[in-house]
Order: structure tokens, then sequence, then C-alpha cells
């Protein structure tokens, strides 16, 4: 062999090992297999294959994974950051919701299903493959995710990514030839991996592995900052509300079909009294010994349900240890069937009055518990209920309510260009972990609330695993350090000037609230278990970078300022279902589109104002002699129902004058026409002819004593019309005096009326009016079941036709959902029936005073009341107001932030929660109801009742919602 021919020999050997190389490292698109970060990511767009504009995309709830495969798809950026974003349904295909079906049926209606729910597919794995396929034409980059709970949590915090890149996602348990093979066809080089269990792509692809949700918070602040300049938006939400404990056993309890008494006011009051301590208990049950996590579901049944739509009808379940020295599971009356979404068949025709409710138990196996019931029927003398009970056994306590609100984190926050910051350690129950100071574990209801122990561990919980972690996330995000003690002062002046979105996706068990002390409703009071718990639970601290560490009292303050001050912009979506919270997202984002409907031109102008009756009070010096007179105090004390120091439910023309002013400086500043219905007006519905004919013609004593022109004349036909100053307002104002599960509008009035007293000649209405207001708040009198017909309940809320308004709810509780099954709480019904924003109180309600100002002395006399209504009327009537004060100032300054800046609902709302105790510090007044039993504090500025109003109102959806004002149009 020639030199010349061992050269060529060695030029082949070394030819062929450099082959051999290439063969092992070759990737597709031919990049080199190594681990790399975030900056070889930035580049990346992908394209699609066809056009998706006009589109919408429906996958079912039974699957976490579908909505996060399909997120990048419904919403992504091309390489200039524009925006291309369409609806993404996520529906249950045998019960679907209305609030879907309304948006693909009537306001998105033009919108073709790009995916309609029907695709066929067999695994998450199949159906991330199939929409690879079928709609990319081109992508550098996927995002691999395991097909388990930790793949899901990176996953929920990581697909943002994908929909800033414009590539798809991938689920699957390796990277086999299936996966290879559709990445191969996209030009896929690198991959970002979310999961340990996943193999297969290290030799194969340039990639990114995430190692937890801190990882992939930080990266994320870099592309989001990269691509879009600037980052203002933060989505908080739990993954393990997709991930529910797994049952382990069941059994069920049937309670057999009993006939009870019916207990109703309409019957007359002595007949209710009598009928007081009727209904049945039925024999206890025991949660077996080795359920150490439990799961109650109660479910009763009125059978008498003929009278529901005309009277108002139902029956009323409660769930109660029989150790009576622990907390009630339902409430002060239970949950009742009003509480619970109707069974209807396919005509709308009532076929079951169910009510239903669910309670998770800590640590109680062996333990007895009883169900009873009782039932309100306004013309039958009795009626039928039964009841089931059914215990499962959870694997752990982490059982969310509110579940599945985590698959739409990345949607929502891909919109608004912001990152998810979403981990189950977020979470808090009772468990053998969670120890008081004295060493023991809670047992009982899981959560704080109706756990009082559970309270002060679960409040140091938000604090240091949600409050601080959340502190070092937005000091990553203004780059600031937070490292000293001092450091804190800058990261509260940076955003106090430059407040960014926090919102929350889910609800409270995943994302916990904090619990206040509250003067009223003190956090150990037990009489508050029937409200869900005393105290002030607020979603503040999602908001407050300085709070004093560990202060949950009634004043709590901050550190650097001197009242409280929110930073951020707070709003909560929590809502029945995935289904809803999914109907609600899109609501926000396509609410420019839906504004363009024409049934919605008109009602874009309007502002119903429902002003509810019995906010007036009064202290009648008479009425106060009276109850100093020996042993009076005594009686009233022993009957229980009697309030004999005041103040008292009596006329003053607050009310009247206070209705007047929400309509005029606020629903006519803002340029709306505005439609006010007050007092017993504004009730939902009210009752036909016929039925209060039935009523009068019940029994003899109805006949006698049953004043059926005054309740026609009062709730009759055409004299209530609440449900359609709902159904066509924009904006809702609502005054009520209301539970966690129910509100209603009518006041004295109302509770007194239907008795026209002997043979309708004496007494006469008013002296029977202000006779009642004495009892049971001014609750309990002979027209007191009648405003039954008109609530608000979950039930009737759910059944309304609402636009996508906004609406101010002022009623004590209406605003809980700790430890509550969804559809029986308020506010997620208004969601459900098509409100796009809801503000409301998680606890009782300040009332200013109740009177007219100046008040010059505490005690009241008919002449200065009625100098003082003279003087307001007549500078009504020249539009002059009384100011605002508590949630009223509160509510007014956020509609005049909206109507001068035309700011979002969020912002407006935390400017206004800031304004509010520098501005309202000083006022006094002699009295703020809600009042404990026994009397106020006397004439002074009622600082505690002040701070409550601070923390007690949530924001219940998108804090950057904008809605439609008329002065800032045109």
């Amino acid at each position: 062999m020639n030199k010349n021919d061992k050269l060529v020999a060695i030029f082949g050997v070394i030819i062929l090992i450099i082959s051999s190389i290439g063969i092992f490292t070759f990737v597709p698109g031919g990049s080199q297999a190594e681990k790399v970060g975030i900056d070889e990511f930035l580049q990346i767009t992908g394209t699609f294959s066809q056009e998706i504009a006009g589109t919408s995309i429906t996958v079912p709830d039974t699957n976490p994974f579908y909505p996060l495969i399909a997120t990048p798809l419904a919403v992504h950026y091309d390489a200039k950051g524009e925006q291309e974003i369409i609806p993404i349904y996520v529906e249950n295909q045998t019960d679907p919701s209305k609030a879907i079906d309304k948006l693909k049926d009537y306001y998105l209606e033009p919108f073709d299903e790009l995916i309609d729910g029907k695709m066929e597919y067999t695994s998450e794995k199949d159906f991330s493959l199939q929409l690879a396929e079928k709609f990319w034409k081109k992508s550098e980059g996927a995002l691999l995710l395991s097909n388990d709970f930790e793949g899901y949590e990176l996953g929920v915090n990581a697909v943002p990514l994908a929909s800033y890149l414009s590539m798809p996602v991938i689920v699957c348990d390796e990277i086999d030839s299936e996966v290879t093979s559709v990445l191969s066809k996209l030009g896929v080089k690198k991959v970002v991996v979310c999961g340990n269990q996943l193999e297969g792509y290290k030799d194969n692809y340039q990639y990114l592995e995430f190692e937890n949700v801190d990882h992939i918070v930080d990266n994320l602040i870099d592309v989001v900052k990269n691509k879009f300049d600037t980052l203002d938006y933060i989505t908080m939400t739990n993954p393990i509300d997709a991930w529910p404990p797994q049952v382990l056993d069941s059994k069920e309890v049937h309670f057999e079909k009993t006939t009870i008494a019916s207990w109703t006011m309409v019957d007359g009051l002595r007949k209710f009294v009598g009928n007081a301590g009727g209904g049945v208990t039925w024999d206890s049950f025991e949660i077996p010994k080795d359920y150490k996590y439990a799961l109650i579901e109660l479910e009763g049944i009125n059978h008498n349900y003929d009278g529901v739509e005309e009277y108002g009808d139902r029956a009323y379940f409660k769930l109660d240890p029989v150790d009576m020295d622990e907390a009630p599971l339902t409430g002060m009356n239970g949950i009742s069937t009003a509480h619970t979404p109707q069974v209807k068949d396919g005509k709308g025709n009532i076929i079951e009055d169910r009510a239903y409710t669910e309670r998770v138990m800590y640590d109680c196996g062996g333990k007895e518990y009883v169900v009873s019931a009782r039932g309100k029927w306004a013309v039958d003398e009795e009626g039928d209920v039964s009841a089931k009970v059914t215990i499962h056994k959870l694997e752990h306590p982490m059982y969310s309510m509110m579940q599945k609100h985590s698959v739409l984190a990345p949607y929502l926050t891909a919109y608004h260009k912001g990152i998810v910051f979403g981990k189950q350690d977020f979470a808090f129950v009772a468990d053998d972990d969670v120890i008081t100071s004295t060493g023991e574990t809670c047992p009982g209801f899981y959560l704080p609330g109706r756990n009082l122990e559970l309270t002060p561990m679960s409040n140091r919980h938000v604090f240091d695993n949600i409050h601080k972690p959340l502190n070092n996330l937005l000091s990553n995000i203004a780059g600031i350090n937070y490292e000293k003690k001092g450091d804190l002062s800058h990261l509260q002046n940076r955003y106090q000037q430059n407040p960014i979105y926090v919102s929350l996706l889910g609800g409270h068990t995943g994302l916990p609230r904090l619990y206040y002390d509250n003067d009223v409703e003190p956090l150990d009071d037990p009489f508050y278990y029937g409200f869900g718990g005393g105290g002030t639970q607020s979603d503040n601290i999602y908001g407050n970078i300085d709070p004093v560490e560990y202060d949950y009292s009634n004043m709590a303050n901050d550190i650097y300022t001197e009242y409280p001050m929110v930073e951020n912009i707070v709003g909560r979506i929590a809502s029945y279902d995935v289904q809803d919270a999914a109907a609600l997202i899109s609501r926000n984002i396509f609410y420019q589109d839906m504004l363009q409907i024409k049934k919605l031109t008109q009602w874009q102008e309007n502002f119903g104002n429902l002003y509810g009756g019995g906010l007036d009070f009064q202290k009648p010096l008479p009425w106060y002699i009276v109850s100093k007179i020996p042993g009076v105090q005594a009686i009233a004390n022993m009957i229980g129902l009697i309030d004999a120091t005041g103040p008292w439910k009596l006329d003053t023309g607050f009310g009247e004058i206070g209705s007047q002013a929400v309509s005029h400086e606020i629903g006519e500043n803002l340029g709306f026409d505005v439609e006010l219905a007050y007092d017993a007006e504004g009730m939902k519905n009210g009752f036909s002819n016929e039925a209060i004919n039935e009523m009068k013609n019940k029994h003899l004593r109805n006949k006698l004593f049953f004043d059926a022109r005054a309740v026609k004349d009062l709730v009759g036909e055409g004299n209530v019309k609440g449900e359609e100053v709902l159904e066509n307002s924009n904006f809702i104002f609502i005054t009520a005096h209301g539970a966690q599960h129910n509100f209603g509008l009518p006041g004295p009035e109302m509770v007194s009326t239907g008795f026209k007293g002997l043979l309708g000649i004496f007494p006469y209405q008013p002296v029977i009016e202000r006779f009642f207001t004495l009892f049971a708040g001014g609750f309990w009198g002979p027209g007191g079941d009648l405003g039954k017909v008109g609530d608000y309940t979950a039930r009737s809320i759910s059944e309304l036709d609402l636009g996508p308004s906004f609406l101010w709810l002022e009623s004590c509780f209406v605003g809980k959902i700790n430890g509550l099954y969804p559809k029986t709480a308020i506010v997620p019904s208004f969601i459900h029936s098509g409100t796009n924003s809801v503000i409301a109180s998680t606890t009782g309600s300040n009332i200013p005073g109740g009177y007219l100002e100046p008040k010059n002395f505490k005690f009241d006399t008919r002449l200065s009341n009625y100098l003082s209504y003279r003087e307001w009327s007549q500078k009504a009537e020249q539009g002059e107001f009384p100011d605002f004060h508590f949630g009223m100032k509160i509510y007014n300054d956020l509609c005049e932030n909206l109507k001068t800046d035309d700011v979002s609902i969020g912002l407006a709302f935390r400017n206004a929660r800031n304004r509010y105790l520098p501005e309202d510090a000083d006022w006094e007044l002699w009295w703020n109801p809600p009042l404990s039993s026994g009397g106020d504090s006397g004439y002074g500025p009622q600082m505690p009742a002040k701070y409550t109003s601070y923390h007690e109102y949530v924001l219940y959806g998108d804090p950057a919602f904008n809605p439609y004002e008329p002065v800032n149009q045109g």
C-alpha cells in the first residue's frame, strides 16, 4: 500500500467515526442534544396550519390535562407579540352548564367550533398528539408534561410558556416513537420538560428541565418581560382542586319519608310558635371508626313541592353532632331545598325538590350525628320529608369544594401576558400534622370557621406559606432585594405606586383567606358557627405587602402606613364548577364582542338599584324608658326573641333618602338610566292573586284575620319587579338582609303585613309594624314568611338570566364561600347566571346608623325624625344627599374612579378601599348595626366597625375586568 492509499484509508476511517457519532447525536432538525437554559427558547414562534380566528374550543371536564393541552391553540402570540385568542369551554357533557350554553348559543354564537367536544381520542397523549399534528404547521419547541400529578402541577405553571412561544403541549409517560414522529414532523429541536418520570428526551433534543414551581416562575418572569416588556398579572391557583382524594369506601344511611307539621308564620304566630319544636329528628348515625377523613353528603327531599314556586315553600335539613359541645355542620336553620338548584324535566317542571350539601370531617370516626328536618308550606297543613346521608372514606383531606378551577389558570394568564403561581402547599386543612400550641390535633370540620382551633394555625399558614412566598415573587418581578427587613419598605413603596393584578383562581381550601377578629362577631363566639364561623374572612392579604406579622386583630395595621393598605389589585374567580369558571373567563375576554349583540345595546345603559327595607333605626325615648323599668330586661331575656335595648328597625327616612342617593349620585353620575325598586318592590317575584286567595281561605283563622288586600297591594301581581330589574341592568346595586345561602329585600312593612286585627278594626298597620320590630331583630311577625316567595336564594339566583354585569351586593354574609358547597352559595350563583363581577361581604355588614344626620341626641322623638326627614326630602329634590359611609362610601368611590379614570373594577376597588379609612375615620355615629345583643358603644368614630368594613368586602371575578359605563363612551 503506497502512501496515498494509506492517507485515503485513514481519511475514510475518520469519516466513518464522525458518521457514527452523528448517528448517536442526531436529533430532528440537526440540533445538539444537551441541557440548555431558557434563553435558547426565546426566539421560538410556532406556526399553525389553519386559520383559527372566529372559532372556539370545547374540551370535556373529565381530565385536567385536556384544557392545558388546548391552551396554546386557544391563545398564542406571534414573533411580534401580537395575540390571537379564541374561547375555550370546559364542559360536563352529561350535565352542561347554562353558562356555557348561553355563550355558545347566544353571546358567541357566530364562533364556529374548531374542536367541538366530540373529537375522538383515547388518552391525554392521543389528544395532545392529535392537536399538535392537526393544527401546528411548524414549531421548533414543545412542552412535555408527565402524565401524573407532578406533571400537572408543573404544567399549570408552565403552559403559558407554550402560549407565548406558540408551541404544542404533549402529555405522555415516555417519549416513544409516536411522540418523536409527531415532533419530527413539526421540526421540534428543543423541549421543555415537566416531570421527573419522563424519559427518552435527553438523547434526542435540547432540553430544559423544570425542577419545581419556583424554577418555572423565575424563568417565566424573564420570558414575559423579554416578549412584552412588562409583567402586571399574577394568577394564583392550587392544582389540588383538579386532583381530588380517592374514595376508599362508602356507606349510605337512609331516613324514611316522614310527615311533619308546617312551620310557617302564614298560619299565625301562635301556631308558628307551637310548631317550632316540631319537625322530625331521625335516629343518629355513626361515622365508621376507620374513616379518618370522611366526606359526608347530605341530601334532603321535600315531597310536597307543589307550592315551591307559588309560595316559596321549602324544607330545611340540619346535620348536627350528637355531642352538643361540637359545632353544628349546616348552620342555624340548616340547608334548605331553596338553597340548592331544582331538578326539573325538559319542560321546566319540578320533578324533585332537593337540598344537598357536603362536609369533610377529620378524625371523627366513631362519632355520632343526627339529621333533622322542618318544613314551611304556606297552604298545606303538613308535608312529607326524607333524607339520605352518604359517607365516603377519603385517602386524604385535601378536598376542594370548588373543583378543577386550576385547569384554566394557563389560559387566563396567557391572555393577560402574566405568570401562574400555583402550588399545592398553599392549601390548609385539618390533619395529623396540624398541631395546636398544646400539642393537640383538631378533630372536626376540616376548615377554620366551624373548627375554631384551626383559625390561628390557618392564619399563620397564610402568612408563612402564601404571603411571604408571594412577597418574594413580587420582589423578583420588581428587581428589588428582599433579604433584610428594611427591604420590605422598598417593596411596599414600589407596589403602592405601581400595583399589579393578583387573580385568585379557586376556592377557599386551596387558597385560604385570612380570618380577622371582629368585635361584633368574634372568632370564638359559637353563635356564628351557624354562619360558617365568626370573624371577618378577607382576601386582602393577597394584595397587602406589609401587614404586621401574625396580627389578625379587629384593628390590625400595616408596618409603613397609618392605616392598612392593599398595595396590589386582588380578585377571586370562584364558581359552581370549572364550566362556570370557563364561561366567566370567556365573558371577560370577549366582553366587547358580546356588547355588539342587539339585546345588550340597551341593557348596557341600565343601572338597577334594588334598595331593601329594614335599614332605618331609631331609639325612641319612651321605649328606652320602658326598657329600664325593673324586670323588663329580665323578661325580655327570658323570652329570648325580644330586644329590650335597641336601636330598633323604625322608620327614619334613611332608607328612602339613601335609595335616591344611590340612584342620583352613583347611577346617574355614571350616565346610566336608573331603575329603582325599593323595599318589597325589589323581591325577585311576588304572589299571584290565586296564591293569595289560597292563603286567605286556608282555614277559619286566615279567613277572619289574613289581610289579603294588604298582601296584594304590597307584593301582588304587578307590584314586584326585582327579577326584571336585575336581568335588564348592566350595573347593579343591592342592599338587603341576608346570610350565606340567601338574602331578602323586604323590611318591617312586609314582616308585619297579613294580619288585619280583630275583624279588621284594630290594631292598624303602623301599630303592628312598630310592635313587631321588637322581635328577633325585626324578622318575626305575621308576614315573616311571605317574603320567601321572592327571596334571593342560591336556587332562585341560579335561575336568573343575567347579562355580563357588575354587582355590588351590600348584605350580611353573602360573600362567604369557605366550607360551602358551591351551589348553595350566593356569589357563585350570580356567576352561574351570567354576572361578570361581584363585590360582597363575608360578615355582618355595617349600616351607617340607619338615621339621617345630623342627629344631635341619642334618643328619638317623632318630631325630631319628622323634621330631619322633611329637611332631607327637600334637599334631595335639589340634588343634595347625605354623605356615604362604610361600604357605601367604598362603592361610591369605586364608581367615581371608574368614571374619572376608566380603570378596571379591581383597580377602582383597590383605590376606593385604600381611601376609606383615612377619609372616614373621623366620622362619628351613635351606633352601627349589626349590633351584638345588649346595645351599642355610644357616640364616637366606631373604629372597630370601620376596620371590619375595610376587610369584609371581596371582589369575585377577574380583577382586570373593565366594564362599560355610558359616561366613558363616545
